[in-house]
């Protein structure tokens, strides 16, 4: 019953801290070149695609650890 609630955490936490660093980033420049929101907008949904592809990766290998049958 309790089988994925480990790797479920572990993506949901990869989603929220890709959103949260890559946003972060793009305040950061934002508040240095006076450009608000835009950098702040690319950098959250730059980290957001980031974070789905790392859970799509670690999604894969957990699938096929060895990666028998890559091509």
């Amino acid at each position: 019953m309790w089988a994925g609630v480990g790797s479920g955490w572990s993506h949901l936490s990869t989603l929220i801290s890709g959103v949260a660093v890559y946003g972060a980033i793009g305040y950061g420049f934002d508040r240095l070149f006076g450009t608000w929101p835009i950098l702040f907008m690319i950098g959250a949904v730059g980290g957001y695609a980031a974070a789905v592809y790392l859970v799509w990766i670690k999604s894969k290998q957990a699938i096929n650890p060895r990666g028998a049958g890559k091509r």
